[in-house]
């Protein structure tokens, strides 16, 4: 494709901008649930009632935010789910320990996605081992990080300042031992992004504009 000469700086320069904003366009990681609810506004949580204890849920499972703002979202694992914990603190696991459990299928669009994420063992109790989870965003861009020893009551949580979160994939770690690992899931929270930075085609249009601003000064100084 060719351009006349004449526009190829103010394509290369919507390019700049934009590639510059989305390099700033990121998936924050936060550790804390407290420093996570600072940086996210209407949030909504599913504490999982009414997931089946100790047997086959549904898969793929549709599920919605109970607490605060309502999301639609969908949970799912290849081999299947279970659930686990008990009737006041659910949980929900892989039926195979070495699938990985899928939370997508967003009604709502959401920018941040958090909650408790740790391991357990055949019976559906708390084991000690690592977990990983991965976020992707509507860009494509995919973030993991890595739970090295967590509790039930660890949190982990993602805030993406440009696109919206399509996916997060939960899995287990292998453990030293030998032995399996089920992935597991507890008091998910969905919602927004504070401070969402502009997308690209914003930025081009705001480019466009300070060019014109631009082009009037200099003919104003002639």
């Amino acid at each position: 494709m060719n351009l006349s000469l004449r526009f190829k700086p103010a394509v290369l320069c919507i390019a700049l901008l934009s590639g510059a904003l989305s390099a700033q366009a990121a998936i924050g990681i936060y550790g804390d649930a407290s420093a996570f609810d600072s940086a996210v506004t209407a949030t909504g949580t599913d504490t999982l009632f009414g997931v089946p204890q100790d047997q086959a849920a549904s898969n793929p499972m549709d599920r919605r935010t109970l607490l605060g703002t309502t999301y639609q979202y969908q949970v799912s694992a290849a081999g299947g789910l279970i659930g686990a914990g008990g009737e006041d603190d659910v949980w929900v696991t892989a039926n195979v320990a070495s699938d990985v459990i899928t939370f997508s299928h967003f009604k709502e669009g959401i920018t941040a996605f958090g909650g408790n994420f740790f391991g357990s063992d055949f019976n559906g109790q708390y084991q000690a081992g690592g977990v990983t989870l991965s976020v992707t965003d509507a860009a494509g861009f995919t973030f993991s990080q890595t739970l090295a020893a967590p509790t039930v009551n660890s949190f982990l949580g993602f805030v993406s300042s440009g696109p919206s979160i399509v996916s997060v994939s939960l899995f287990a770690e292998p453990l030293p031992s030998g032995d399996s690992l089920w992935p597991t899931a507890r008091n998910l929270v969905l919602g927004q992004a504070v401070t969402p930075v502009p997308e690209p085609a914003s930025a081009a249009l705001l480019l466009l504009g300070l060019g014109g601003i631009a082009l009037v000064r200099r003919r104003a100084m002639h």
